[in-house]
């Protein structure tokens, strides 16, 4: 089981960038109208990190 849930990052225009393996977190984001990308971080979840934290910060247009 995975306890990183709440790990995501918000990409803007209804895109989240999530874990592949937070199926039912992903599958609830996805019923509210989310465009989910799933990314496999079996790996980087190893030493406590995920898509937020991963990615911080993004550098976003204006």
């Amino acid at each position: 089981m995975y306890k990183h849930g709440c790990n995501v990052q918000a990409l803007g225009d209804g895109k989240v960038l999530a874990i592949k393996n937070n199926k039912s977190v992903n599958d609830k984001m996805r019923a509210l109208g989310l465009d989910i990308i799933e990314v496999d971080l079996r790996q980087l979840l190893k030493a406590g990190g995920g898509p937020h934290c991963s990615t911080f910060p993004v550098k976003r247009k204006v």
